[in-house]
């Protein structure tokens, strides 16, 4: 009978791990769809057909919205290549159930029938036809798909990539509008007029190849101004071309013009050619790296662009309370990792992001002679504002995290939201900011154009504003609870500000950490980490 029994437990162990694989398979799996939509600006065209990839929770998680990638197939194919000859669906579902990518949408365009073209062209007498397809890709397919689908309408949360024509065509578009996505992938991209033998017999072949020399991306990135760069700069560029691909020049052109003009952009070279099986090579990394990138937010605060990172607990059908992290001086949304684990853990969905103008290195806009806390105060109540109408929120507890500056803009901004901001977290808050500063330049006439603190340039404007704030009647504003952590050795702010704002505020408490200085060493995070933890989760049991 033992025997029996050991023999039992053995082979219930063996098939334990195709009994959890058959589980796992049994779990919804994504589709491609081939559907039409209404059009106007295509001429001649009043339906266009597009495929899309619905992942396999998109019936069923009702309060999320996806981030979409668009594909552009090649010359003479169709948007239903994508799932015919690159089988997409079962890469998307393979990366998915796998945990190696997040569930997307993803967009397959038709650029093949009529006319073949993903430009505009203009009517002429060379037999180039009236066709607005850059226009209708941005004016119609877009807006459709927002409209129908449950999508990110956010530059984070949209993606292009494509192939040859179609890899061109991703290019120029992210060229001619890098504000509509963050990142583009180019699969070996027809980028420019190139004399090829097959095009010889083609009667379109002319003017189709005038139009993409018109578009020429490597022509429009050596003649960029500025602002082009600095936008370009917001966005993923990655291309992969085989080395028997005879769009390889073309493409190390362009990997070039993106370096003279100092735009990051990674580019794959191997064994290949221009075919299915060098698309198929690279499919899979262009999903994770589309993936990667998914995890940016960017958020409009009137024409200023927010840039920030979002991380999501495992979705439960309900809504989720959110953490807002503000970075301190000259920081950036790298310091909001620390906390994502830990808050996801609780349930707590989490936003760290760049102030513009506040670092150096912000990704947001790097100019910090604009710093001014007051615009940062705004920003933080646009980013608010924003989450309060996603579905997927619970717009009822939106709690701020601030380190540093970061601590001294989110008091600002809970004394004029205070029934918006379930609780306030300040770590390390440098609360004597106004102080400090008043201290330094007694007088207006005392302040120069340019001040530089810790080798970060500083506009008049910012010393201007900080010493007429009042800080400690902001705090008198917020009567939820507030949780202040701060190390006894901190050699930039001052202990003796936060002991005054525990008092001040209705609902507060402050935790010390001993030996710890402004910024927090790993055993000291973790000390932090497990207060706020307790903290919030002791907030929510009051509800």
């Amino acid at each position: 009978m033992k025997t029996i029994f050991r023999l039992s437990i053995a082979l219930l162990l063996m098939l334990l791990p195709l009994i959890t694989q058959a589980q796992g398979n049994n779990s919804a799996q994504g589709k491609v769809l081939t559907l039409k939509m209404p059009c106007k600006l295509l001429n001649g065209i009043s339906e266009r057909e597009y495929s899309i990839y619905l992942p396999g929770s998109y019936d069923t998680n009702v309060l999320h919205s996806y981030p979409v990638l668009y594909l552009m197939h090649g010359g003479g194919g169709s948007n239903t290549d994508w799932e015919k000859i690159h089988h997409i669906s079962e890469v998307a579902n393979r990366l998915t159930n796998s945990g190696k990518i997040q569930d997307m949408i993803i967009v397959c365009a038709e650029g093949n029938q009529q006319n073949m073209m993903y430009f505009n062209a203009e009517k002429d007498n060379n037999g180039t036809p009236d066709w607005k397809y850059e226009d209708y890709f941005f004016n119609e397919l877009i807006p459709y798909i927002e409209k129908t689908y449950r999508v990110r309408t956010d530059k984070g949360g949209r993606a292009i990539g494509g192939f040859s024509m179609g890899g061109g065509a991703a290019t120029v578009y992210g060229v001619h509008h890098p504000e509509y996505f963050c990142m583009v992938y180019d699969i070996s991209g027809y980028l420019r007029r190139q004399p090829l033998s097959f095009l010889k017999n083609d009667p379109s072949a002319s003017w189709r190849q005038q139009i993409i020399e018109n578009n020429n991306p490597i022509v429009r990135i050596n003649n960029g101004t500025a602002n082009d760069v600095a936008s370009w700069k917001k966005t993923d560029w990655k291309i992969a071309v085989g080395d028997k691909d005879f769009t390889l020049e073309a493409n190390m052109d362009l990997m070039k013009a993106f370096r003279e003009k100092g735009v990051p952009c990674s580019m794959y070279v191997n064994d290949g050619a221009h075919d299915a099986k060098w698309v198929n090579g690279v499919l899979e990394d262009v999903l994770k790296r589309a993936n990667r990138n998914f995890e940016s937010l960017w958020i409009k605060n009137g024409d200023r662009n927010i840039y920030g990172i979002i991380s999501k607990p495992k979705q439960t059908g309900k809504k989720q309370p959110l953490v807002i992290i503000s970075h301190g001086f000259n920081g950036s949304h790298h310091y909001g990792r620390t906390y994502f684990d830990t808050l996801n853990a609780i349930g707590y969905q989490v936003y760290a992001f760049d102030f513009p103008c506040g670092a150096v290195n912000s990704k947001s806009d790097n100019n910090t002679m604009n710093m001014s806390v007051l615009d940062e105060k705004n920003d933080l109540k646009a980013i608010i504002s924003y989450f309060k109408q996603q579905k997927d929120v619970d717009a009822d507890n939106i709690v701020l995290i601030g380190e540093s500056q970061g601590g001294f803009v989110s008091v600002l901004t809970s004394a004029e939201m205070p029934n918006d901001i379930k609780a306030t977290i300040l770590v390390f808050p440098a609360l004597c900011i106004p102080d400090n500063w008043n201290e330094r330049y007694p007088k207006v006439e005392d302040i120069p154009d340019t001040t530089k603190m810790w080798n970060v340039p500083l506009g008049r404007r910012y010393f201007l504003e900080v010493r007429n704030i009042q800080i400690f009647k902001s705090i008198k504003k917020y009567k939820r609870p507030v949780l202040i952590v701060q190390g006894d050795k901190d050699p930039v702010v001052s202990m003796d500000d936060s002991r005054k704002a525990v008092k001040t505020y209705k609902d507060a408490r402050l935790h010390i950490i001993p030996g710890a200085g402004h910024g927090f060493k790993p055993h000291e995070q973790q000390e932090s980490l497990h207060q706020i933890k307790m903290f919030l989760e002791e907030v929510n049991k009051k509800q």
